[in-house]
């Protein structure tokens, strides 16, 4: 985007998706979530599209924007740590985009207890420990920098398992949740619940949305578009914002 003599770019840890016709934006950096009016994001996603003709909005028919409004604009947009004149800290100004999951790898009401073998345990106790410390010594956008790295690094190397089996996997991480002493929360669960899965050499999805009337943040584990450790009818409230 160039607003008089100053190009500005999305800052590279802000990530961003449309609710109920309202932009909002996820801060990884700050850990904290920015929104912007109706009109505001009318006005965004017109100034994308006018600097990005072949981009992913679909902004309505409209007059083209003059440079002031682009600079007072693009200037409030910066101040709020939303938009970035530094090239080597920006990124396109593309809004998040991802296919909704079509199903639930396990029911919420399912009550079987598998057998756990001793390693699980092992492995269970190790993800939950590092995924706690990770959430009290990193900040978040650490945390998910890290997740992104391994899930890179590990590509070739990753196991395919079959539904049956990878089932399995997750209802043993079920059945010894209990016994580890933390909250029931989104962000902690998912996280240790990843770290078990890399055990096993699986590295899916962590997909982070948001809906906004009421506002509310919410993540959750999925690949393939199958749902590890929440429901459809839950996760489809939220439109996702970001996804590791």
């Amino acid at each position: 985007m160039t607003a008089g003599s100053t190009n500005f770019y999305l800052k590279e840890d802000i990530y961003f998706c449309t609710d109920q016709e309202r932009l909002f934006f996820l801060d990884l950096g700050r850990d904290k979530y920015l929104t912007l009016s109706k009109e505001q994001s009318i006005l965004f996603k017109q100034l994308v599209d006018s600097l990005s003709p072949t981009g992913p909005h679909e902004a309505p028919a409209t007059k083209a924007l003059s440079s002031a409004v682009v600079a007072n604009f693009s200037t409030h947009l910066a101040s709020r740590g939303i938009l970035t004149s530094n090239p080597y800290n920006g990124k396109p100004a593309d809004e998040t985009c991802w296919l909704a999951a079509t199903a639930n790898l396990i029911e919420g009401d399912i009550i079987e207890r598998p057998t756990v073998e001793a390693k699980a345990v092992c492995r269970f106790l190790a993800a939950s420990t590092l995924a706690s410390v990770r959430l009290r010594l990193q900040s978040l956008e650490q945390t998910v920098k890290s997740v992104k790295a391994r899930r890179v690094k590990n590509r070739a190397r990753q196991a395919t398992p079959g539904m049956s089996d990878l089932r399995q996997i997750i209802m043993a991480f079920r059945t010894l949740r209990p016994i580890y002493p933390r909250k029931y929360l989104c962000l902690y669960d998912s996280l240790a619940l990843m770290e078990f899965l890399s055990f096993y050499r699986i590295y899916p999805r962590w997909v982070f949305g948001i809906t906004a009337e009421p506002f509310h943040a919410h993540c959750w584990v999925e690949d393939g578009g199958v749902v590890y450790n929440d429901l459809l009818d839950r996760i489809r409230r939220y439109r996702p914002i970001m996804v590791v």
